[in-house]
């Protein structure tokens, strides 16, 4: 999982430049999963979190951080 410094569209297309922060390995493909965000993480500066494979650099979903 990883936060990423761009919208939802953008992220589908995550470049090697794109800021981020990664949350941890992917923990299951079924029900909740809960990951922690480093203390002091502006989530202002975020706007798409990624399941993401680094290693055929894929995106598998994206999901838009929302104020509410």
């Amino acid at each position: 999982m990883v936060l990423v410094a761009a919208n939802a569209g953008d992220a589908k297309s995550l470049k090697s430049d794109t800021e981020r922060i990664e949350l941890g390995k992917l923990k299951g493909n079924e029900g909740d999963q809960n990951y922690e965000i480093p203390a002091g993480t502006d989530l202002t500066r975020f706007g798409a979190v990624l399941i993401y494979c680094e290693r055929f650099n894929a995106v598998f979903g994206v999901a838009t951080l929302d104020k509410f």
